[in-house]
């Protein structure tokens, strides 16, 4: 299936995928909704799921939900805890970007994902 294979992974978990540039905040990437598929050289961000994806005010509040049950998009990797939310695609390579960015392949990628925690 692909790269496009942690959309319906992040879904299934109660995650969405947004698209995002350098330095935007909120108020710019929720109103454009989730994306459907992942194109080479972007920036996403992992967000939850709400019954109205693209109002900001709404993502807000699932934002605060999700940070007062402590639960966030964060995978294992190497048996090491790996916060997956944002990266960059780019040519076979996934930048999770972080404190100090880590280069993965699209397969190491998707496994970290499969271990992201259920938002249900």
């Amino acid at each position: 299936m692909g790269i496009d294979e942690v959309i319906s992974i992040l879904k299934d978990k109660g995650w969405a995928l947004y698209c995002a540039d350098n330095h935007e905040t909120l108020d710019n990437i929720v109103p454009k909704g989730p994306v459907n598929e992942i194109v080479m050289n972007k920036q996403y961000v992992i967000l939850p799921l709400n019954d109205n994806q693209t109002n900001v005010d709404k993502m807000r509040g699932s934002v605060k939900d999700i940070t007062a049950r402590h639960v966030f998009p964060i995978g294992r990797y190497f048996n090491k805890k790996l916060p997956l939310n944002l990266f960059y695609v780019s040519n076979n390579v996934i930048t999770v970007r972080g404190f100090r960015d880590l280069l993965l392949t699209p397969e190491e990628f998707i496994s970290a994902v499969k271990t992201i925690p259920n938002l249900f």
